[in-house]
């Protein structure tokens, strides 16, 4: 009788240890699915996250040398940006200007309280109009959009050709009844420190696209409130601060390349260019986003755990069930060595025997894990959720670092994870469930390389 006849005729016969063992196998295989189609889910969700980050890197002031402005803000001087931005392998660079402008003819958001407040700060009185315009040559590669902080809803983004022309929260458009192709009319602010010339030259600009976002923390100005955020070109802010030509400075830039392996090259030839590194220093773009890649970094690390649990309790369970299996067909075991039967195909046979119970608890865990997976997945970012949360409050250290969309975004986590389970993942399942059988069949099975048949025999009774 052939041993996969042999193997048939055993697992039929004991029905209910075979339905045991399907049971494991189900739930070990289903478990193992969900954990290979949550890291499948979590490498796509990054990959698109990162797709822009990831090769890119930014130049900023180098805060331990430069101040920076009155208000601390960025002095990157554009020649310097330029003779990056020039460097073979370059794709694309995005520079921005920030600067303060009185709204004219509309309003912006208030918070609740901001009556009080600006009748008790005389300062506050200042500005009450003012909102921080952030000058760009291309707005889809902003750090604020490419971490979805802000998602444009209506329009267009802003391109390096465009003068006189903005962005506008979708909160702001509302209140004041502005649409795209409308246009608004900003002021320089003359009270603004790092506004040296002191203008307050009035520019009009027409309205290109609306975006959307809000705030997630405690705001403490109305300047930090996503809706009176507005985008516009670099030669707008430049007329608002009125810079003379050649004199303006960036608060920051972003530089693309071709590939993320190219980063670290690109960023070595950039060191050798002729300009004033004390003050300033080059970041890749990843590390602008601590919290997204430690989110990422937690999921990975909860997902691989509960993987290696899942092996390590098949293997102790499955091979506990099959000692108690082999142990009592002692007297089959010891029959069948009496008669010639080798140890390595009375082994076999067990292997067999589990595989067959295995191929019905594959397809079963298919359609056990589609169910689940999902489940699964919400729990692991649930708990990433939490662990990152805890970690950027200890970070913080009780000091409020505002609520605007910079600061947000580099606080960005994921909250979604949507977990899709594939055919192709059930190779993977299978091939490491082949392996968990064959391991927990030898060590259930260890003592019969030592045992003789006439000591098999004996021990019956």
């Amino acid at each position: 009788m052939s041993i996969l006849k042999k193997a048939w005729l055993y697992i039929t016969r004991k029905s209910f240890k075979s339905l045991v063992i399907f049971l494991i196998l189900a739930t070990m295989s289903s478990l193992i699915l969900s954990t290979i189609s949550i890291k499948k889910s979590t490498d796509a969700l990054s990959k698109e996250t990162f797709q822009n980050i990831t090769s890119s890197f930014s130049m900023e002031i180098n805060r331990k040398t430069n101040p920076g402005t009155a208000r601390g803000a960025g002095n990157l001087i554009g020649e310097d940006i330029e003779k990056i931005k020039n460097l073979p392998g370059v794709k694309k660079y995005i520079k921005r200007m920030n600067v303060s402008a009185d709204l004219v003819d509309l309003e912006p958001l208030k918070l609740a309280n901001h009556q009080q407040e600006e009748k008790n700060n005389k300062q506050r009185q200042l500005f009450s109009k003012t909102v921080i315009v952030s000058g760009t040559n291309d707005s889809s590669l902003d750090d604020r959009f490419s971490a979805e902080t802000l998602k444009l809803q209506e329009g267009r983004h802003l391109k390096d050709e465009d003068k006189n022309s903005v962005l506008i929260h979708e909160g702001f458009a509302k209140k004041n009844k502005v649409k795209v192709g409308d246009k608004i009319k900003l002021k320089g602010n003359p009270n603004d420190a790092d506004n040296e010339k002191k203008s307050d030259k009035e520019v009009e600009v027409t309205v290109v696209g609306i975006f959307g976002g809000q705030n997630k923390g405690v705001t403490s100005s109305h300047m930090e409130l996503y809706d009176n955020i507005f985008i516009a070109d670099t030669q707008t802010t430049k007329t608002l601060y009125n810079y003379e030509d050649g004199k303006e400075i960036y608060q920051d830039a972003t530089f693309l390349v071709d590939g993320k392996d190219k980063v670290d090259s690109i960023i070595n030839d950039a060191k050798k260019l002729p300009i004033n590194w004390k003050q300033y220093m080059l970041v890749k773009s990843n590390q602008n986003f601590p919290a997204l890649q430690q989110s990422l970094d937690t999921i990975y690390s909860l997902t691989n755990g509960v993987f290696i649990a899942t092996i390590v309790f098949s293997i102790v369970i499955l091979s506990l069930i099959l000692f108690l299996w082999i142990n009592g067909r002692r007297k089959e075991i010891g029959v069948s060595l009496a008669i010639g039967m080798t140890k390595i195909s009375i082994i076999s046979q067990f292997i067999l025997e589990v595989l067959l119970i295995s191929i019905p608890s594959f397809i079963a865990s298919y359609f056990i894990g589609n169910a689940v997976s999902q489940s699964i997945g919400n729990q692991i970012l649930q708990q990433s959720i939490k662990s990152v949360s805890k970690s950027i409050s200890n970070q913080a250290n009780g000091v409020n670092l505002g609520a605007n969309a910079e600061v947000e975004g580099a606080n960005k986590i994921i909250t979604a994870l949507d977990v899709s389970v594939g055919l192709s993942n059930m190779l993977t399942v299978v091939i490491v469930g082949i392996i968990i059988i064959i391991v927990s069949v030898g060590i259930a099975s260890s003592r019969l390389a030592y045992r003789k048949p006439k000591d098999l025999l004996s021990d019956i009774n």
